[in-house]
Parts: structure tokens; C-alpha cells; sequence
């Protein structure tokens, strides 16, 4: 029997995604595209000092996409930049390098098995990271 890439937990944040809202009107935004699928993101966050205090998305996407900006909000909320940062890297090094997934998002690791969906799931992760870098790294 083959692999499913789309497990429970992966499901459920698609069906329900944390952070998703329909307009943003957050400080910090940005928007990317993945060309290859079509997938458009928008992630924006507000910042109280050095934490993230505030994280949404919005944009038309697919299931893996949705569901790894639900989990992106679901984890980075409330947590400090340098943190995010580094949650950022790792996840984006068990995507692309297939090292270990830190659990929190245990339900991306099927992608293993689907190297052309892995964009869909690095999109909301790349946006984080462009966001950091246009905006937050600009603002100190």
C-alpha cells in the first residue's frame, strides 16, 4: 500500500487553518506565487518587541499549502523572531535536505514521498523568510 499525503492531522488544518483570514491588515506583509502550481500566499505578522504577537495568511492555495501556513501560525505565534527564524530552518532543511521534521510538523513528512508538492508547503515558510528579511531585519 502506497503512502497518503494527506494524513489526518495534514487534513485538519486544511479544513480549519489557523491564521487564515480572508483580508490582512497586519503591519508586516508580504505575498509569494509558486509558479509551478499556482499557489498565492499573503502572511502577515504584528510584533511586540521581539515576538511575534500576531500571524495570519490569506490567499488562494492548495491543501499542503494551507496546511503548512496553519501550522506556520500555529507555531510561531507568541514566539520570539530568532526563534521563528530558526523554526524556519529547520523545517525548510527537512523539506528540501530530508532531514528530521521537529515534530510540530510531523504531518509534512509524507512529502518525502512527493518532491513536487514540497514547494507547496515551503511557500508559507519562504514568505516568513522573505518577510523577515524585507521588513524586520530593515526595521532594527
Amino acid at each position: 500500500m502506497g503512502v497518503s499525503l494527506y494524513n489526518k492531522q495534514l487534513m485538519s488544518h486544511h479544513k480549519a487553518p489557523v491564521g487564515f483570514i480572508e483580508k490582512l491588515s497586519l503591519p508586516f506583509q508580504t505575498s509569494q506565487h509558486n509558479a509551478f502550481c499556482g499557489d498565492e500566499i499573503t502572511l502577515g505578522i504584528c510584533l511586540s518587541e521581539q515576538t511575534i504577537s500576531e500571524i495570519q495568511f490569506s490567499g488562494e492555495n492548495c491543501a499542503v499549502c494551507r496546511a503548512a501556513a496553519s501550522l506556520l501560525c500555529s507555531e510561531v505565534n507568541g514566539i520570539e523572531i530568532d526563534a521563528a527564524q530558526q523554526l524556519v530552518r529547520e523545517v525548510r532543511a527537512s523539506l528540501t535536505e530530508d532531514k528530521p521534521f521537529p515534530s510540530a510538523f510531523a504531518a509534512l513528512r509524507e512529502l518525502q514521498h512527493y518532491p513536487v508538492r514540497k514547494q507547496c508547503a515551503l511557500l508559507p515558510f519562504q514568505a516568513l523568510s522573505r518577510l523577515f528579511e524585507s521588513h524586520i531585519s530593515g526595521a532594527n
